[in-house]
Order: C-alpha cells, then structure tokens, then sequence
C-alpha cells in the first residue's frame, strides 16, 4: 500500500469572516501527481496554500492538516516549506515588483531562503547544486540576464528552477501555463513530464484549462466555489460531464447593457468622415538598460481601428504596449505623435486617454484596495487612489462594475482576489475614462475557459463604443472577431503589419 504524504481531513479556510474553502478533505500518496482544476474564484490557489502551509485552517479544533514525510505524523509546519515548493503568478509578481535587479541565477538561489530576496550568501554547496540545476535545464543563457528583461516564458523556466533547486519532494504549479507561447509550452510542459518521471518530486497542478494537464497526471480533484464536488483518477474525473459543472457559460454582455457614459458610434457615419490618427510612431528604437528591445518601429493606428499584436515570448509585444502607453520611452531620433498633438505631449494626459491592462500592470498594484478603489483610480491614471473622487465618478465605477459582473468585488481587498477576479477589475478601470485606445497585453491570461470567452465577447462589445483595441497576444484564438488589423512582431522588429485577413494568411 502506497504510503500518505499530506492529508487533509474536513478543512475550513476563511479569510476576513468569507468562507473560502468548506469541508475539504483530500491525501496525497506517494507516486501520485494531482491536478486541480475549477472555474476563476473556485479556491484553488487558496487549497494550494493550505497544502504547502502558507495558511491556516478556520477550524483548528475540528478540521485536520497532517504531514507525513519522514513516516511520522506532524501538525504544525515547522520544516515544510523546504519540502513543498511553489511556482505561481503571485511569486512571479513579487519578483517583478521588488527585484528588478537580481539576475537569473540569484532568482533560482533564492530558493533556498524561500524568499524573493537573497537573504544571504549561499554556500559552496548551494552554488554548486545551482550550477548543475542551471546546467541540466539547460538555463545557462538566463543565468546572468536580468530577471525583468525576460520573456513569460524565461521567466517561468526560472522560477520552476528556483523550485527545484532545495530538491522539494512536492512541486506545486498554480497556472504556470498561462502567457506561454507554443514553444515556451513546449519546452515547460517537456520540462514537467521530465520532472515527474524522475521520480523524486510529486507535482500538485493547479489549472483552469484541461489541455494545460500533462501526461503524467494521475489523479484528478474538481472545486467549485470553495467545495471538492469530485476527486479520484483523472480518468473518471476529468470527463465532460463533469467538468460541465465547473465550467458554465456565464451571461454575454451586449452593446445595450453598456454604462450610459460610453456614447456609441455609427460605423456609416464614421466612413464619411477623415479618420484621425491616435497614435503614429517614426523611426522608434527602445533600450532597456542599454539593451534594444524594439528596433526602427514604424506604426500608425487611427481611429475606429482595432489592433493585435502577435509575437513569441520575447518578441517585444509588452515593451511596445508600454511604447504607446507611455511606459517606454523611444531612444534618441524617434517621434511618437499622440492623438494628433504633434511632439510631446504631457504624459498624463495622455495616459487618461489610454486604458492599459498587462500581467506587469497587475503585479505591481497596491494590494490593500478595495475593488472599487481600484476602478476609481482609472479617472486619476493612478496606481492606487490618492485623490477624492466624485459622486459622479463613484456612479460610473458602478455601471462599470456592474457591466463586467463584478459587482461582489467592491468592497473585496484586491490582496484576496483571485488572478482572474483582478484582471476583470483593471479592465473595468481601465474603461472608466471612455478611453480612445484600450490596451490589453495577453487579457485571457489567468482566465478560464467560461471567462475567456466571456471576455472575447465583451471585447467584441467594447469595440462597438469608441474605443480602439490593441491586443497582445500569442494565442490566435484569444483575437476578439472585431480586430481588423494586425502587427507581428519578431525579434524587437515589425515582421509584417496591416489588415488582419492579409498578416495572417501570409503568417
């Protein structure tokens, strides 16, 4: 009989008197490797958290939280952290807000403090295990590159090293796929299955996308709003009768139920008229840290267009975001003209007529918002809220939550939510303004399969007021049906741009 790592008996979890997690009970045993799948808000970074111990259980006298590593039973969590690691877009966030300095080999030797800073200097023999590690996930080319300049997919190889690198006996992946593209998945799915067949590390998944699951899943646990509806082998549980009870569709939004602050355009009106230039660029270099990203950029949105930018991991499809955001500056003998003012234009004005929404934006938020803080700050083009608002504005916000159905969030601190509950939260920020353009670097990111179509709908929406839309992605199935053009990206330079039916038959 295979010996029980961890187990849980009918466990509670509840945060600020919210029940987030009822009655869970679920083991681990050894030889198995676990993937847990649900909706956006179901628990499951949550139930994460309380296996590795970052958590505790609301009901200590009734529930149970027992671990078995050594063959002897322990309740606290003394010593379990350097037995459990964890590679998750909270962790990634953290190195992205607070250490821009630290280069690929420092983030994996942090591993060993299980923090995001490098408490202190490892010795000879944490040296030489990153070394081997860093050498046989074949990362030698990260290793001295600054851990902000790399792509999703860099990023996410190094933080699975990190994991590794104290050797745990349970890996935890809490949707390590999203923002990968095809050969960044590639190469992180082939990493795992090696993982798992080593044989030395059992791997808990946590996911809202099945096709995320690799093949050397075993067993299978369904949650829905905070409750283990099923649990057992993934060949009994992972079944489409099943996973439609994770997975319902949730209500389309139509151009009727937008707030009354959006005034919607006629498309036969706007054809009689010249179309305005919103954003022309001219000849654009950006460097970061005397690195080029983007090299002799050349690119011209006008109104009524709606835009993606398609690319690999790398490519420089944020930093170009960032360029018409604000966030990026061109190098010397490039021109940006914003909304026809030719020249520069003050920044902040120009960033209240620009929404912007990325994986980046969203790491460095302030965590001690409510939601409704959070979508007033759009009026102010601020990272949290440090002006007073208006009733009117406090009207606005409310149509706009109530339009993307986040009505629950208002008072919610943004530290409790969920990654996808978040991500809808910024873009109702980011609509506040009725924006010109709307920026959306990889907006299905973090979302399940119900909130991402939910999501392409509502661009689909969003596209009919006046806004134009530019997405970034690498997913040609994440592309709203109203973006008409479309840009690629390869290596910093503009491989093809134009009307998206042209770009993507030649691409």
């Amino acid at each position: 009989m295979r010996k029980t790592i961890i187990k849980l008996v009918s466990a509670d979890v509840a945060v600020h008197g919210k029940k987030i997690l009822s009655n869970i009970t679920w083991q681990l045993k050894e030889g198995e490797h676990w993937v847990f799948a649900g909706a956006n808000g179901a628990g499951k970074s949550t139930l994460l958290k309380l296996i590795r111990g970052d958590i505790w259980l609301d009901n200590q006298d009734i529930g149970q939280r027992i671990y078995m590593f050594d063959g002897e039973e322990q309740t606290d969590v003394f010593g379990v952290k350097e037995k459990i690691a964890i590679v998750s877009a909270e962790k990634q966030d953290a190195y992205k807000k607070y250490n821009c300095g630290l280069n690929g080999k420092d983030v994996i030797l942090t591993g060993f403090f299980d923090s995001v800073w490098l408490m202190e200097t490892p010795n000879k023999t944490q040296l030489s295990n990153c070394e081997k590690l860093i050498k046989s996930l074949r990362l030698e080319k990260l290793a001295n590159r600054r851990f902000n300049e790399m792509s999703q997919g860099e990023t996410r190889k190094l933080l699975i090293a990190r994991a590794l690198v104290s050797q745990p006996q349970v890996l935890i992946l809490d949707e390590f796929c999203d923002g990968l593209d095809a050969g960044s998945y590639s190469d992180i799915m082939g990493l795992i299955d090696m993982i798992a067949h080593n044989g030395e590390t059992q791997l808990i998944f946590a996911t809202h996308r099945i096709n995320d699951i690799c093949g050397a899943v075993t067993n299978a646990l369904l949650l829905k709003d905070g409750n283990i509806i099923a649990q057992g082998e993934k060949h009994e549980i992972l079944i489409d009768k099943k996973l439609a009870q994770i997975y319902k569709p949730l209500a389309r939004k139509t151009a009727s139920s937008l707030p009354v602050s959006v005034k919607n355009h006629s498309n036969k009106e706007d054809l009689t008229k010249k179309r305005k230039s919103l954003i022309k660029i001219e000849d654009v270099d950006v460097y970061i840290n005397l690195k080029m990203v983007l090299s002799n950029i050349n690119w011209q949105i006008y109104e009524n267009e709606n835009w993606a930018v398609l690319g690999e991991n790398g490519a420089g499809k944020s930093t170009l975001l960032k360029l018409v955001h604000g966030d990026a500056s061109p190098a010397y003998g490039g021109t940006i003209d914003k909304f026809g003012v030719e020249g520069l234009m003050n920044v902040w004005d120009a960033k209240k007529m620009i929404g912007y929404i990325s994986p980046d934006f969203q790491a460095r938020y302030i965590h001690k918002l409510t939601g409704e803080d959070v979508v007033l700050s759009g009026f102010f083009a601020s990272i949290g809220l440090w002006e007073n608002s208006t009733n009117a504005q406090k009207d606005i916000v409310k149509d706009w939550m109530h339009f993307f159905a986040i009505d629950n969030l208002a008072k919610k601190r943004t530290g409790k939510m969920s990654y996808g509950e978040f991500r809808k939260l910024l873009i109702a920020r980011a609509m506040v303004n009725n924006p010109a353009i709307l920026l959306l670097d990889e907006p299905c990111s973090g979302l399940d399969p119900a909130s991402k179509e939910m999501m392409l709908h509502t661009i689909d929406t969003l596209s009919q007021t006046k806004t134009s839309i530019i997405i970034s992605t690498h997913q040609h199935d994440e592309l709203s049906g109203m973006i008409d053009h479309a840009l690629i990206l390869d290596n910093g330079k503009i491989a093809n741009k134009g009307k998206r039916s042209e770009v993507l038959k030649t691409e």
